[in-house]
């Protein structure tokens, strides 16, 4: 039965969770006949004026509002921390934003993507206010992956993430880690329902290079394969300096091998001064800060791509973007076997899967995969069969189910 959905995020479309989640998710939940409405954060609201309001049309069937800044600010591919009294504002004012909009607007439930204190606290009262079922999406362990200014900041995230789910009607998870974890905290388990991020296969299909890949592309030496990276350059969640070790070893057999970078974030700084000290910091390409549409380019210039990680929680609970992405680009994608991971790729390539926190093992892990791609082993039409597991409109499916739980 249709249903009016509302979501509420904490950060705006262009991030990961927005993009890459949430997005082509209520895409395909319209798609499928229900009213969405998303009212979002944003990371630099006084840049976004002219985005503040969306009314759904036909190439974007949902309502889209910005109710609030950012807790952070970024802009020009930098982040800022705000000063106390001034950060208490935003959360407040962002807080406000949500459950002034959501008391308002047409709603049968509310659904929290990432159950973050504004967001959580205003979906809780919503649903209470209104009368009407609250659900909770929970895509990453945010109080051991997140860096955060203050330890109350830390310890309000972490009650958030524990009390909310307990409190909703339904919890839809992306990893088996997370789905065990609000078992252990009480959560029914026919409350949740565990759905992977995904893609949408004409979107990765289509995008075209831009100019600025295009010139990373004339950078690249020919001749030697490329190692890719795509994602944050932040080391308390993404062990970036695990891959440039494991390069380090890989260049001993592969000389002309070249390491393609990916992203920013809040160790781009320390990790490009710590590559240029190293022998083969002329066969490192850093790109920056891209576009979600420049990201997914980027994926075709490379011949196999990496997700190094440590065997923690904060690995067990991603679903990474990066592996599911490689398989809709058709590309090897070499990585720890932590958490889902082996069973997101399939017993047909269980190759890939390296023992993590080991840069040997990492090293050892690309140029096995390099070989055997060499070798033909993995045709790009069997990557991109596997992919279509990840289809967003099949996991749009399934995410309905949580709508329909007792």
């Amino acid at each position: 039965m249709p249903m009016k959905i509302l979501f509420l995020i904490t950060s705006s479309l262009e991030s990961p969770y927005g993009r890459a989640r949430c997005l082509p998710l209520a895409r395909e939940l319209a798609s499928l006949g229900h009213q969405i409405t998303i009212l979002a954060l944003h990371h630099d609201l006084s840049s976004c004026s002219h985005l503040r309001y969306k009314v759904p049309t036909k190439r974007e069937p949902i309502q889209i509002h910005y109710v609030g800044q950012m807790h952070v600010l970024k802009r020009g591919g930098q982040k800022y921390d705000f000063p106390l009294l001034q950060l208490l504002w935003v959360v407040f004012s962002g807080f406000m934003g949500f459950l002034l909009n959501g008391l308002q607007l047409p709603a049968d439930a509310v659904h929290v993507g990432k159950p973050q204190p504004q967001n959580g606290m205003a979906g809780w009262l919503i649903s209470r206010l209104r009368c009407i079922r609250l659900f909770v999406d929970c895509d990453d362990y945010e109080a051991q992956a997140n860096r955060f200014s203050a330890r109350w900041q830390q310890k309000l995230v972490a009650w958030m993430e524990d009390w909310l789910p307990c409190k909703a009607d339904g919890v839809t998870v992306n990893t088996y880690f997370l789905r065990d974890r609000y078992l252990a905290l009480g959560v029914p388990a026919n409350s949740i329902v565990h759905v992977p991020n995904g893609t949408d296969p004409e979107t990765v299909k289509c995008e075209p290079y831009t100019s600025s890949v295009e010139n990373v592309q004339k950078r690249l030496k020919t001749g030697g394969p490329v190692i890719g990276y795509v994602g944050a350059l932040d080391l308390r969640s993404h062990p970036v300096n695990l891959l440039f070790d494991a390069f380090e070893l890989l260049v001993e057999d592969l000389p002309q091998s070249q390491l393609l970078i990916v992203g920013s974030g809040a160790d781009e700084a320390y990790l490009g001064t710590f590559a240029a000290k190293k022998s083969y910091s002329t066969q490192i390409i850093f790109t920056g800060q891209v576009t979600y549409s420049e990201a997914l380019s980027y994926y075709n210039l490379t011949d196999v791509m990496v997700d190094p990680v440590y065997a923690d929680d904060v690995a067990r609970a991603r679903c990474p973007l990066k592996l599911i992405e490689s398989l809709a680009t058709g590309h090897p994608i070499v990585t720890g076997d932590v958490g889902d991971r082996r069973e997101l790729l399939g017993p047909d390539f269980h190759e890939w899967l390296v023992n993590p926190g080991s840069s040997v093992a990492l090293a050892k892990g690309i140029q096995r995969v390099l070989e055997a791609k060499e070798k033909g082993r993995w045709p790009k039409s069997t990557i991109l069969k596997r992919s279509n597991l990840f289809n967003w409109l099949k996991l749009a499916r399934k995410w309905e189910k949580i709508y329909n739980s007792d």
